[in-house]
C-alpha cells in the first residue's frame, strides 16, 4: 500500500474492529518501506491460542473478513494489494534489520 498515514490508520481501525467483533487480540505490527518510500508492506497482527478450537474458528473468521477488506480496497483504490499478490515478487528483508 502507499505510505499514507490516513490509509494506514484506516486499515488499523478496520482490522481492530474485525478482531474485536470476534474477541481476538490484535495490534499493529509494522510497515516496511519499499519503492523508495512510496509504498510499504503493512503488517497487522492477530493473536490466538492455537490449542483452543473455539479461538481457531474465530481467527478463521477474522482472516476471511480481513482478506475481504484487503480485496475490497484493492478494487476500490487500485494501489492496495494483498499478500498473495506480492509474495515472491522481489520483496525481501534481512532479518538482522528487525533485531538490530
Amino acid at each position: 500500500m502507499p505510505i499514507d498515514k490516513k490509509l494506514i490508520n484506516e486499515f488499523c481501525d478496520k482490522f481492530r474492529a474485525i478482531a474485536e467483533k470476534y474477541h481476538i487480540d490484535n495490534d499493529f505490527g509494522f510497515i516496511t518501506p519499499i519503492d523508495n518510500g512510496k509504498r510499504c508492506i503493512f503488517e497487522y497482527d492477530f493473536f490466538y491460542d492455537y490449542n483452543d478450537p473455539d479461538e481457531i474458528q474465530r481467527i478463521r473468521q477474522v482472516g476471511m473478513e480481513a482478506n475481504m477488506l484487503i480485496d475490497e480496497y484493492s478494487v476500490k483504490t487500485g494501489v492496495v494489494k494483498g499478500h498473495p499478490y506480492v509474495l515472491y515478487q522481489g520483496f525481501c528483508r534481512k532479518e538482522n534489520l528487525l533485531y538490530s
